[in-house]
């Protein structure tokens, strides 16, 4: 499940790559029911809460929507996320985008955007840590374990986020692909077996002289599709020749080979 999730939030971004690509240099909001609007945006950083305003295009008419209402901004050719944090949400400026994407956020009482975290797509986020670097990134990024032990040894450290983010993102890329193969190629001998237990379940309610050794050779043949094994040209003609004056054992035979073969 977590693999098939993690396919779905690669579309996403590939979505997002292909909507900002679109849409050029135009400034945005996205609300976060999911209204997209152009226009002039501000980014309004004082006091308590931060805001957006937005004058819309053709408008003069210029409106503020509070944090909770954007999830997303563009201005002067930059990307602003809203993310949340173990404490709070606020925005951040994009820097470097993908599964695990690199943000700039202000620090407390700070206008300038020089703090730096780190967020994956699935929610999970960190704040680029100056003490306890290696500990504290080989725990977030743990699924990568070459990665991890770059890391650890002192090969990557925090002047090389960009490398990081690189090779971790190509990680997940080549991890979910495998998995995805894994399944299709799981799913392709469940059903290779579940053709060879039809054709065992016909056998055994027919009557054959040599009925056993029929079934001893379907198991055989079974055994080897459920690995994903060759079944021997042997085997095979063995088995056709058991069959062959039952014309629907004959089908439903070849079509067992059929799936094994493939």
């Amino acid at each position: 499940m977590k693999k098939a999730c993690m396919i779905q939030v690669i579309l996403i971004l590939i979505c997002v790559l292909c909507f900002s690509v679109a849409n050029g240099q135009r400034d945005y909001i996205v609300l976060t029911k999911g209204d997209t609007l152009y226009g002039k945006v501000k980014h309004l950083s004082y006091g308590v809460e931060q805001n957006i305003q937005i004058e819309a295009e053709g408008q003069r008419k210029k409106t503020v929507y509070p944090m909770l209402q954007v999830r997303a901004f563009k201005t002067a050719d930059e990307q602003y996320h809203l993310i949340r944090t173990s404490s709070k949400y606020t925005y951040m400026k994009l820097l470097n985008s993908g599964y695990l994407s690199l943000y700039a956020f202000q620090l407390d009482g700070q206008s300038i955007w020089n703090g730096r975290y780190l967020y994956k797509a699935d929610g999970n986020g960190i704040e680029v840590p100056t003490l306890g670097f290696k500990k504290k990134m080989t725990d977030f990024l743990n699924e990568c374990p070459d990665l991890t032990a770059d890391i650890e040894s002192g090969n990557l450290n925090r002047n090389d986020l960009d490398n990081i983010l690189a090779t971790y993102n190509n990680c997940i890329l080549s991890n979910t692909k495998v998995k995805s193969q894994e399944v299709e190629i799981a799913t392709h001998h469940a059903a290779s077996v579940n053709l060879w237990e039809e054709l065992e379940l016909k056998i055994k309610n027919e009557n054959f002289e040599d009925k056993e050794s029929v079934l001893e050779m379907i198991a055989e043949a079974k055994s080897k599709s459920a690995q994903g094994e060759k079944i021997p040209n042997f085997l095979k003609e063995a088995l056709r020749k058991s069959i062959k004056d039952n014309p629907a054992l004959e089908e439903l035979l070849n079509k067992a080979l059929a799936q094994s073969n493939q």
